[in-house]
């Protein structure tokens, strides 16, 4: 279980690293961006909060488009889902 949750942690940890480098290769493609060019701190106290729940930053958009109520049914019919026990993970190491 402990692996299981180890490589859920590494693929939110990678999808976070792939949806930075979109954001800022993005900014580059604009003309926007010089090689100092952060992350703004509020994106990524959004992704922060998404990663902490568990969930993938890069199908946030794809969450919001969804049903609340069946959200909630599906995770009800599914039990406590990986997500669920990364979100509990890392709510005991904070």
């Amino acid at each position: 279980m402990n692996i299981e949750i180890a490589s859920e942690i590494v693929d939110l940890i990678m999808d976070v690293s792939d949806e930075a480098y979109d954001f800022i290769a993005n900014l580059e493609s604009s003309g926007c961006v010089d090689e100092d060019t952060l992350v703004p701190k509020p994106q990524w106290r959004e992704w922060m909060e998404v990663f902490t729940q568990g969930l993938k930053v890069s199908e946030q958009r794809l969450l919001v488009n969804q049903d609340p109520e069946d959200i909630a049914r599906k995770a009800a019919e599914q039990g406590e889902s990986a997500s669920d026990a990364m979100a509990q993970l890392l709510s005991q190491t904070a």
